[in-house]
């Protein structure tokens, strides 16, 4: 009886390893580009394992990049039966609903940002007891008379989602906006009356009859995509400035403005980036002139690319950290198109309306540039250009380089 129970030990285990096993090689063929293989494979594991949840997701995802939107979000559905609190099922199911390009859901399901952060925005109050209690943000209806609105991620997302905050001026209402120092000289050229609070240090705002988080706007305030672009340009460059970076460059050829990195932290990158060397194809181009718009750490890519003195650096000067971004505005209008990975750079060409093709990964794409289009909903003048295949960012540039020879 010993021997027999170790034998039926044994195989169960193995194949629980081979399970797993499996479900690795589907979750590869996902992460290559291997759509319908993942698909295949993911989808014969959990037909034998309905709830092997590893291969259920792997399932979702590869359904959704194949534009299976539908199915997609049943996949995920059986995933939330298993495990209500799975926060990767939830970013896939809000992800899916941007890509389907389903507003109202995606925006409700886009809270799970929240779980996801390691310190999310919150405001609190003093209660009746003198003890401080936590104010439930506004979500919907009319805006409160007098609103904090609490940026919540990275310098794009600021950049792009304070397009919102004249609209709630328009509407009488008085904002205090908590946001990145960095960028209050830049924000300051929005046309309403704002006051600025810097998101670096702690403090209280007097008056105060509601709070919502900045990216919660577009829901709060109801607007359908074709009212996401209130007013172009909504932010400006100061002129002074711009003059000073066009007499600094000249007019001579095509000037495009590059920026190949990202935030480095790989939790937020997630192979956003690319290697300066892929953009090789643009340095052969007669006539284009490449203007670095990249700064810190990943300036010193330049010199180790083989085309390195086609790459100029008039903004060597800049110092973000003291100027924010009013030089790099400033440098943006003096040039003709940006080409850039998917970072602040884009959110700031596309904020000053200028002429700017985003480069994005392949597979899980960030939710706002949605599903395979190369036009996006946030900025008229930005084109997209997609991976075909994940991290082949060098096909990428090809296209790119091409459609600059057209012009």
């Amino acid at each position: 009886m010993a021997g027999g129970s170790g034998s039926a030990g044994g195989a169960a285990a193995a194949a629980a390893i081979d399970i797993d096993v499996l479900a690795r090689r589907a979750a590869i063929f996902y992460e290559q580009g291997h759509l319908d293989a993942a698909r295949q494979l993911a989808l014969e594991i959990t037909t034998r394992y309905p709830d092997h949840i590893d291969s259920l997701l792997t399932l979702a995802h590869a359904l959704r990049e194949l534009g299976r939107f539908d199915e997609a979000i049943a996949v995920l559905g059986r995933v939330a039966k298993l495990d209500s609190n799975n926060a990767r099922a939830h970013s896939a199911y809000a992800l899916t609903l941007f890509y389907k390009e389903d507003w109202p859901r995606a925006w409700r399901a886009f809270d799970v940002r929240f779980r996801l952060m390691d310190s999310p925005p919150q405001v609190t109050v003093r209660g009746k007891d003198g003890k401080p209690a936590r104010l439930a943000p506004w979500r919907e209806g009319p805006p409160p008379p007098s609103l904090l609105v609490v940026g919540e991620q990275g310098l794009g997302d600021t950049i792009m989602f304070s397009r919102f905050l004249p609209l709630l001026a328009q509407k009488g209402v008085k904002v205090v906006a908590v946001v990145q120092a960095v960028l209050f000289d830049l924000l300051k050229t929005l046309d309403a009356d704002i006051e600025f609070r810097p998101a670096e240090q702690a403090g209280s705002v007097a008056g105060i009859k509601g709070w919502t988080p900045m990216m919660h706007l577009p829901r709060a305030l109801g607007l359908a995509p074709d009212e996401f672009v209130p007013k172009m340009p909504y932010l400006r460059a100061e002129p002074e400035r711009v003059a000073r970076r066009r007499e600094q460059i000249g007019q001579r050829g095509f000037k495009v403005g590059i920026a190949w990195q990202g935030n480095y932290d790989p939790r937020i990158d997630q192979g956003r980036s690319a290697p300066l060397s892929a953009f090789a194809p643009l340095a052969d181009i007669p006539g284009v002139r490449l203007i670095s718009l990249q700064r810190g750490k990943a300036e010193e890519d330049i010199g180790k690319v083989a085309f390195a003195a086609r790459i100029e650096n008039p903004g060597a000067d800049i110092d973000v950290a003291t100027d924010g971004f009013r030089e790099t505005a400033a440098l943006i209008e003096a040039l003709d198109l940006v080409v850039t990975v998917d970072t602040s750079i884009g959110h700031l060409a596309g904020a000053l309306n200028k002429p700017a093709y985003i480069m994005l990964k392949r597979l899980g794409t960030d939710w706002r540039w949605l599903f395979g289009r190369s036009d996006t909903v946030w900025y008229p003048q930005t084109r997209l250009f997609r991976q075909r295949m994940p991290g082949d960012w060098g096909e990428l540039l090809e296209r790119v380089a091409a459609d600059l020879r057209r012009r």
